[in-house]
Order: structure tokens, then sequence, then C-alpha cells
């Protein structure tokens, strides 16, 4: 009866465990920037155009260039201006000048989706949203699955454990993520190998690859991100149950059977191994060569739309604020495109300017942390004057404060209100549209997962013939 209720139980688990990896897949791109959608369409569309057809179908607060944009300076001040309207315009275009972009926020995007699926414009467009990661890991990964189900013995022990990895991979399709799965993968054969033999765990402990295969497991979800990596337990938990379900149907066959085997680990069964082990890792070596090959050539759009490279948020910290800190960081990363520090620098310069002297740094582009702006005054104090200085503005995180809650407090929508919403002051870079499928960090765990399959074919080929040495 406890054993009855205990598969139930586990039943229960690894049902719960595949449906969250399902709910809660990554299927594609969530856009470039939090709270706006990027619509993009070639440069010869009128901008015109692109505005009323959206307008036509109730979609309001488009940040666009023709948007109307809020001057910090009269034209009479003789300061340098950061964040211009000409500056800003970089916004408005991919780095090539092929497509023009229009920022739209994020709750009309079924608005929109169904206005294209109607064919309600008469201009072609595509979004930021609309990047597809092609299932290449979880090709990969069936590929190598196939391959080691094929070599195994316990072919339902495998099954077991490999399993939820497949889901894994189908519901999770970052390139990064693909080596933590083939090691998964590979755990998973080993383990099959030496089911239903005596002192497992003691010939694990001794086991060089199943070691390092473990060991570069833990290391490579260390760079997993953190939107995955909170659902590699759940992974873990669906195999374990799996394995302990199969277990348990295998000792019911056995217990019907009248003589049950048990294996021990011969020399002939060490010897069989060795033979074999150079060349399971030749599938997973193969594959990650393909999935770079893949990642350097594939854009994941036609000709027009794969070159599109646009203005991005840069990552940042985890802790996003709008402090002096956050400030300072972005101004030290930004490079070519202004963002929201260069607007509060420049609204710093522009409140200031008629408090200091003409010879007066006024043009700085970073402001130090607590520098005061003033006037001095006079008082009668007796028969005597005495000036005093009065301190009207102080550059510190309330001054910022005040500048980002009036760009939050506008009526007009101005790409300020798209920068405002990445929480804090954001670094921007251009980036493909295709980004999400060959980031460099993906690139480098290609690589060194690479080199690490390689070394284990070496060792693998060192050990066979350490055990035919000592046969």
């Amino acid at each position: 009866m406890k054993k009855k209720i205990f598969n139930a139980l586990l039943s229960i688990v690894l049902i719960l465990c595949l449906f969250v990896l399902i709910v809660f897949r990554s299927t594609g791109s969530s856009g470039l920037w939090k709270t706006h959608l990027v619509l993009i369409t070639p440069v010869s569309v009128s901008g015109d155009l692109v505005l009323h057809s959206l307008d036509s179908v109730n979609i309001t607060g488009v940040v666009s260039s023709s948007s109307a944009f809020k001057e910090l300076y009269p034209s009479f001040f003789p300061v340098t201006v950061y964040f211009s309207k000409e500056a800003s315009s970089v916004y408005f275009t991919d780095k090539d000048k092929n497509c023009s972009l229009y920022y739209i926020p994020r709750e009309f995007e079924s608005q929109l989706r169904t206005a294209k699926k109607n064919s309600q414009f008469s201009f072609d467009f595509f979004l930021d949203t609309d990047q597809k990661i092609p299932p290449v890991s979880f090709i990969s990964s069936l590929l190598i699955g196939i391959f080691l189900i094929i070599i195994s013995k316990n072919k339902r022990i495998f099954l077991s454990l490999a399993f939820p990895s497949f889901i894994f991979a189908a519901c999770f399709p970052e390139l990064s993520l693909l080596p933590p799965i083939i090691c998964l993968l590979y755990i998973a054969y080993y383990i099959q190998k030496k089911y239903g033999r005596k002192y497992i765990l003691i010939s694990f402990t001794s086991h060089t690859p199943v070691i390092l295969l473990s060991l570069f497991t833990l290391i490579l979800l260390l760079f997993a991100p953190i939107n995955t990596l909170i659902f590699i337990p759940v992974l873990l938990c669906s195999s374990a149950a799996g394995f302990f379900l199969m277990h348990s149907f295998l000792l019911f066959v056995d217990n019907k059977k009248r003589f049950v085997p048990v294996l021990i680990f011969s020399s002939l069964f060490q010897k069989k191994e060795g033979k074999l082990l150079p060349l399971i890792f030749v599938p997973a070596s193969l594959s990650i060569v393909l999935c770079i090959v893949f990642m350097l050539f594939y854009t994941g759009f036609s000709s027009e739309r794969g070159g599109a490279v646009l203005p991005s948020p840069a990552k940042v910290s985890k802790d996003p604020s709008f402090s002096y800190e956050s400030y300072e960081k972005c101004l030290e990363k930004s490079q070519e495109i202004p963002t929201l520090s260069h607007y509060v620098s420049d609204s710093w310069n522009s409140a200031v300017f008629p408090y200091i002297r003409v010879n007066s740094h006024v043009f700085d582009l970073h402001i130090p942390f607590k520098t005061t702006a003033g006037i001095t005054r006079f008082s009668k104090n007796g028969s005597s004057i005495k000036s005093y200085y009065e301190t009207l503005f102080t550059f510190d995180n309330t001054f910022i404060d005040s500048i980002l809650k009036g760009i939050d407090n506008s009526n007009t929508a101005g790409i300020e209100q798209v920068l405002l919403g990445q929480n804090t002051f954001t670094p921007v870079e251009y980036k493909p549209v295709a980004g999400s499928t060959g980031s460099i960090k993906s690139l480098i765990i290609l690589s060194i997962s690479c080199m690490f399959f390689f070394m284990l074919m070496f060792i693998s080929h060192r050990r066979t013939y350490s055990i035919k040495d000592h046969a």
C-alpha cells in the first residue's frame, strides 16, 4: 500500500514538473524594451501613413521621429546639448538607415497583431518580438538522445531520465543551455549503463567522465539566464521522479521472474566499456560545432530584415534604480547614442545656466555628485550690508527624481518615456534584431563546451588503452 502511495506521489510530481516547464516555456524574444514594442518598417514607408494606420485601430502613445520634442534650452543659450532632437533621432532608424522605427506601448500588442493578421495596414512591418528562436537546441539534444538510447542496454531507464531533458530543450531553446542539457543526457547514459549492478555509487566516485560532466554542468549553470535557471530544479525533480517510477516498474517486473541475475563489474565488462568510450562523445562535439556555425551565419530573418541593427538597451545591474551611481555608470558605458543620463545632464545645465559665471564649465556632461548652483544675496544688518550665498540647485538623487517625474507626468510621448520604462539609467548600443540567437556569451559557452567534449574524447581514448594495458 505504501509503495502505491509513493508511486502515485511520484507520478503527480512528474506531471506537475512537466506541466510547469511547458506552461512557462520561452518560445522567442520578449522584445528589446520593457514598456514598448518596436515596430519596424522599410524607410520608404511614409511616417504619416504608419501613424494614421495605427490611429485607425486606436493605438495611441506612439513614439516616432515626428513626436513632439521638448527643447530644454532656448535657441539663444550658448550651451552644448547632449540630448538634442538631432542626437536622439538615432532611435528612429536602424544603424544602416534602411528601416524606420516606431515605439508602441506594450498594451497594444494584441491589437497590433490582430490588425496585421487581418491585413488592415497597407504597408509591411514586423516587431522586435517576432524573432523566434529556432529549435536547434531541441533537435541537437534529440539526435544525441537517439544515439545514446540506441547504444544503451537499459533503454527504459535512460528514457525515464532523459525525457524531461528533451521537454526542457523544447521549452527553453536558448543555445547557451544546450551544453548542460547534453551533459545531463550523458550522465543519464552512464546511470543506465551501471543500473542493476552493485556498488554503483562507489564506481561513480572514481569514474572520470561522470565527475567531469557533473562539475562542468554546475559551472555552466552559473552562467545560465536567471529566468531559466529557476527551472533547472524542476527539470532535475522530473528526471528523478521518472527514474524512480521506472525503477519501481522494473522491480515489479523482476519480482515475477524466477531468476534475476546480479551484474558485477568484471574485467570483461570494463574492456567492452572502454572500446566504446572514445566514440560516444563524437555526436556531442559535432552538434556543438554545427551550432557554432549556425550562430555565425544565421540571422533569423530574410535578407531585408536580417540586417536590422537597432538601438537597444545594454545589460545593466540586476538591482534597477535611478540613483546617482547608476547615472554615473550609464555615462561611463555610453558611446554614440544619447541616454537618459544625457537628458538629466542637459536638464541640470539648462536649470543652472542663468546662475553661474560665464567662464564656468556649464557644458559638462558628467555632473559631480552634490554639485550646487545658486546666487549671491545681500541683507542689511544694522548699518552694514552683508552678502550670503543661497543654494538654488543641488545635483543629487532628489534633483534626478524631479527630472524623471517631469518625464513621467508629461502629456507628450517622447523617447524619454521609452528610456524611463527601463527603471534604471541604461546605456544604449546597437544590437541585431536576431541577437537572442547569437549572443557573444552563447558563442563563448558553446566554444568552451566543444573543447570540453573533445577533451573527454581524449581522456576516454587514454582510458581505453590503460584498460588494455592492465588487462
